[in-house]
């Protein structure tokens, strides 16, 4: 199950964002590509933070709830179609 709703990005859980995109195929590489940032910076938000949330950037968290967003969107849309049959 993955673990952010699309319309729940108030307060978000970078490690999850970051490991349901992993999860869904996106290796850390092209995640940091996409998002014009590094791979040890990707790395670090997708391990949960002892004490308290993490901050990012706005640029960089942008675009990662983006990805994420467009994930669950394609999600639901498969879900839809399997119901469907």
């Amino acid at each position: 199950m993955l673990a952010v709703m699309a319309d729940n990005y108030s307060d978000p859980a970078w490690d999850r964002i970051i490991n349901d995109l992993l999860e869904a195929g996106y290796t850390e590489t092209e995640l940091a590509r996409a998002c014009q940032t590094s791979q040890p910076n990707i790395h670090k938000l997708s391990r949960p933070r002892e004490g308290g949330r993490r901050r990012v950037m706005y640029a960089l968290g942008y675009c990662l709830v983006g990805l994420h967003k467009r994930l669950m969107e394609r999600k639901r849309r498969r879900e839809r179609r399997a119901h469907r049959n």
